[in-house]
């Protein structure tokens, strides 16, 4: 009993740390999207935090296993979803708050179970469904309804809630076969790759220009990179220790700490206040996860 209590408290904390850093993450993306593009910004999103793993991840067991390719196939999907996620995020930055961004981006828990049910044929409970069901009303609630007509640019906050619920499923099939130095290889190896490869397409392909703000210090862009890149990586490596020691469905509840923070630094920083259906929508979408928690819990 106290090892599972000593189990169950070391993986909130890191699930804490994990969102505190996955606010902090939306927060520099919100503005790096002011001073250059998206393509460019979304590159150096994966590349920086690359360069930053590779010295302590890169052993000789994490070589043979890119060189065997040991799960590479479900590492290359995760990517996937992953990029259209960011460019989906990054777009709808641009025209809500940070708060908002946030909490249709971290509905991918509520996604999660449906698209482990009917894409992977994953068995899900009852509770599961339920606990679903509700978050999905808190959902509509943040997507605005108005004269039966939902806001469209809330419609990327959505995708991106959606292919993070596909980013979730496959993290949890890749943390079976892949340890938390190579998934964190991985992950950041083919999603800078790929998004190098549309950085060069949106460039050269449709001239979208790189849009340097060059009113600024050189050093401003040094703390935005930077700021993404730390607090990208220390929130992908706080969930992958979080899941070392509790399942997903035990913690999922907790990573919902990133959208309080993401609101005090848009109080704090934006000047900007939730409105009341955005606020209605973030407790039902954290009261389905909690309902699918305590059953979880109670197991």
């Amino acid at each position: 009993m106290h090892d599972r209590k000593k189990r169950f408290e070391l993986g909130l904390l890191f699930a804490l740390i994990s969102a505190f850093f996955n606010a902090f993450f939306g927060f520099f993306s919100k503005l790096g999207i002011g001073v250059t593009s998206i393509p460019f910004l979304i590159f150096v999103r994966f590349a920086v935090p690359l360069i930053l793993v590779v010295p302590f991840a890169l052993t000789k067991r994490t070589i043979h296993t890119f060189i065997v390719g040991k799960n590479a196939l479900n590492q290359f999907l995760r990517a996937v979803a992953t990029l259209i996620t960011q460019y989906a995020l990054f777009f709808y930055l641009t025209k809500t708050t940070l708060l908002n961004a946030m909490m249709l981006w971290n509905t991918g828990p509520v996604f999660a179970p449906i698209i482990a049910s009917l894409v992977f044929k994953q068995r899900i409970g009852k509770a599961t469904w339920y606990s679903t069901l509700v978050a999905l009303v808190g959902v509509a609630c943040i997507l605005k309804p108005s004269a039966g007509i939902f806001d469209p640019y809330s419609i990327f906050g959505l995708i991106a809630g959606i292919s993070t619920g596909f980013s979730l499923v496959l993290y949890g099939i890749n943390r079976v076969h892949n340890n938390v130095k190579e998934n964190l290889l991985y992950f950041y190896g083919f999603a800078s790759f790929f998004s190098f490869i549309l950085l060069l397409i949106t460039f050269f392909g449709f001239s979208v220009p790189l849009e340097f703000d060059t009113r600024l210090d050189q050093w401003v862009y040094v703390i935005y990179f930077l700021g993404m890149a730390v607090s990208s990586v220390f929130s992908q490596l706080g969930k992958g220790i979080a899941f070392k020691y509790k399942k997903p469905a035990s913690l999922s509840p907790f990573f919902y700490f990133s959208v309080i923070i993401a609101g005090v630094l848009d109080w704090i920083v934006f000047n900007k206040t939730p409105d009341f259906l955005a606020v209605i929508g973030a407790i039902l979408v954290v009261l389905g996860s909690f309902i699918k928690w305590s059953n979880a819990r109670n197991k």
